[in-house]
């Protein structure tokens, strides 16, 4: 008997011990609860303005490309269309041809030229 006694006054014991600490604990926990809310709200914002900023420079890079895809369009047209009249235009079209593929290749695999209308547009790299 005396044995579960002791037992049972040792478990006393740690509980009291336990029960004593247990407004610290839960002080220093609710500072954990602040700190992390205070953490996850700025991420929030910083995520919130990274997105912003990719979004205004893929808007800008995007109507850049597509103004460049335009000239050099048009640039091809005239190209085309003096073909017979003077020489060199190959060497011309050939330029704006291997223009063209590299601003698709820069739009293609520069991250912050991703639209939202795009298939891997959630995709990071």
């Amino acid at each position: 008997m005396r044995e579960r006694w002791s037992t049972f006054d040792e478990w006393r014991r740690q509980l009291a011990i336990e029960l004593k600490a247990l407004p610290t604990t839960l002080a220093d926990f609710r500072d954990g609860v602040a700190n992390f809310r205070v953490v996850a709200n700025r991420l929030a914002d910083t995520t919130e303005g990274i997105e912003r900023m990719r979004e205004f420079y893929a808007a800008g890079s995007l109507d850049a490309t597509r103004r460049l895809e335009e000239a050099m369009s048009a640039v091809q047209r005239r190209a085309s269309a003096a073909k017979a009249a003077l020489p060199g235009t190959e060497l011309v079209q050939a330029a704006m041809d291997e223009l063209g593929r590299a601003v698709s290749a820069m739009s293609e695999f520069n991250p912050f030229w991703r639209s939202s209308d795009r298939p891997d547009a959630g995709q990071s790299r």
